[in-house]
């Protein structure tokens, strides 16, 4: 109730209580002031009176007031195009100058807002890389078309889905891919200082059916996995904060779970400021336009969405009930994180074939998300990306300058669907790195270098050093060189002179080659295919790969080991479509 504010002479006072107690009507209406809005920004963004971008700010608006003692909502416009709601919120911001705008509102409707501005600078670059971005459909299918950037620098794939656009190196950047008809993906990447190269691949998940909506009436809209949105009447803004009549369209996207379409790969920021992975129960995307217009939910008004639940376990393996909470996080596409803002339910649902649904309500449009943070053990996962030597086995290392692109998805067993993305990582050329995962997972890991690339499945626990590290065969070719008349070999044949007594002999040759390429080798001897691999001196098997190396780029020295009685062989690389062969011939 509202406190009563007012000032009265004595004698009015007097005469007041006079008629109260001679049981006078007289009563005293109380006056609403409005509240004063302020608020602080703090994190780890703020240091020596600079400001940096993708670390993370805090917003605190507990230094708000209302004259009256009333509780007060809380509405926060991020200056980056993202609203949120609560007393405290956290997010990031990239490079540049942003204001935040606070507004607070009573409960009779008196409402004041604040304002600050930070500029937020990003970390200096140690260099720039060539990345190949490969973008593709849910079915595999190369989109074309698609508008792809990277630290600033724009390119749209071509006919086969590929984008070639310049990273930087050594800090914090970017990758954001879209095209019209899909959800957008933003992801927060590094690549190491030093790195030449890069290929990334992306999947894009089509939105759904477009359905149309009366903005005056509202209504509730569906879509597949028990998705649907109840949205109230008069409910719409547009960006200018006017409100929307007429027909609205909305698409509804729902991921029941996790997979390689989850936007930003499930990197997280927490109420309290903290980063996370998630793990995800589901997802929802919600987007209302009107012709090119994007709407948003006019403030004070709220939107309820459901989606099928299919995960049967927590991610501490618990068995999840209805009526659990489970925090609610929206997907901030300016910087590729998902901010916590409140909390769902799991209830019951007699249509979901699990009988529980999880449920939400929002005050905003965008991704949403019901995901849960894990809080148990960890452990250690070690990863190495290796090329495929000429037998076909995963033993030739990065090349110098070349870098290991990984993603990968952390399973609980037997929960039905409970995921977490594994966030965008690099292997430069020293070939390994560790990840911090959950224990008592199933760990799956593909990686990408070169336009060639792989994956590998373990239980968490296992490969837990670097010196015995899970190896990510780079084995299929998802980025086709460029055709090159250059791929061949310097000399279509070799000649040896054959010598029983040393029981082998050498024959060397250069192939030339895109820069940076890694063919894979075969060889037949007087016709028929034979086992190639890389020599072992210890226990010798001919004939085997010796060596090939790029000394000069676009130029690899190979050298081949046969064995010293006469006979024919023929040396096969393979890059892509493209081969190239030579003879040896050993008489």
């Amino acid at each position: 109730m509202y406190r009563n504010r007012f000032s009265v002479g004595l004698g009015a006072l007097l005469a007041s209580v006079t008629l109260l107690a001679c049981g006078g009507g007289n009563t005293v209406t109380p006056t609403n002031a409005a509240p004063m809005a302020a608020f602080t920004m703090t994190g780890d963004a703020f240091a020596a009176n600079a400001a940096y971008a993708f670390k993370t700010v805090k917003l605190d608006a507990s230094t708000s007031s209302d004259p009256n003692g009333d509780a007060l909502t809380y509405r926060w416009d991020l200056g980056d195009g993202n609203t949120a709601t609560g007393p405290v919120v956290s997010t990031s911001y990239h490079g540049g100058a942003f204001t935040v705008k606070l507004t607070v509102t009573d409960p009779g409707g008196l409402s004041n807002a604040a304002t600050q501005t930070r500029t937020y600078t990003q970390a200096t670059a140690t260099g720039s890389a060539d990345v190949k971005v490969k973008v593709v459909d849910t079915g595999g299918t190369p989109l074309s078309g698609v508008a792809v950037t990277l630290s600033g620098n724009v390119g749209t794939t071509d006919a086969l889905g590929v984008a070639q656009v310049s990273g930087d190196t050594g800090r914090l950047s970017l990758l954001k891919v879209a095209r019209a008809g899909f959800m957008t993906q933003t992801v927060q990447t590094e690549l190491k200082t030093g790195t030449a190269n890069a290929t990334i691949q992306v999947t894009l998940r089509p939105l759904q059916t477009v359905q149309t909506l009366n903005a005056a009436t509202g209504g509730t809209l569906s879509a597949v996995s028990g998705a649907s949105v109840t949205m109230p009447a008069n409910a719409f803004v547009d960006s200018s904060g006017n409100a929307v009549t007429g027909t609205v369209q909305a698409t509804l996207t729902p991921i029941t779970g996790a997979d390689e379409t989850f936007p930003g790969r499930g990197e997280a920021l927490s109420a309290a400021g903290t980063r996370a992975n998630l793990f995800s129960y589901g997802m929802l995307d919600v987007q209302f336009v009107q012709g090119t217009q994007k709407l948003q939910l006019a403030p004070g008004k709220t939107a309820q969405l459901l989606l099928d639940l299919n995960a049967s376990k927590h991610p501490d393996g618990s068995t999840i009930n209805v009526g659990d909470s489970i925090p609610t996080w929206w997907f901030n596409g300016q910087v590729g994180l998902w901010i916590e803002e409140g909390a769902g339910q799991v209830i019951s649902s007699a249509s979901a074939a699990s009988g529980k649904a999880l449920k939400m309500t929002v005050n905003h449009f965008t991704t949403w998300n019901w995901d849960a943070v894990y809080n148990g053990s960890s452990t250690t996962l070690a990863v190495k990306c290796m090329h495929l030597d000429g037998g076909g086995n995963p033993t030739v290392p990065l090349a110098v300058g070349e870098t290991c692109y990984l993603t990968g998805f952390i399973g609980l067993p037997g929960s039905n669907g409970m995921m977490q993305v594994l966030h965008d990582a690099y292997i430069d050329s020293t070939g390994v790195t560790a990840i911090n995962i959950a224990t008592g997972m199933v760990a799956t890991v593909a990686g990408s270098a070169n336009g060639m690339s792989g994956a590998a499945t373990t239980p968490t626990g296992s490969f837990t050093t670097l010196a015995n590290p899970l190896i990510i065969p780079l084995n299929t070719v998802f980025i086709a060189p460029p055709i090159s008349s250059t791929f061949a070999f310097s000399s279509p044949s070799v000649a040896v002179i054959s010598n029983p007594m040393t029981m082998m002999v050498n024959a060397n040759n250069t192939l030339t080659m895109p820069p940076g390429s890694t063919p894979t080798f075969a060889i037949t001897k007087n016709g028929n295919p034979q086992v190639f691999n890389p020599c072992n001196f210890a226990s010798l098997m001919l004939p085997c790969l010796q060596s090939a190396f790029e000394n000069t780029p676009g130029q690899l020295d190979v050298s081949v080991v046969v064995d010293g009685n006469a006979a024919s062989y023929v040396v096969t690389a393979t890059l892509g479509a493209q081969t190239a062969s030579f003879a040896i011939n050993v008489f």
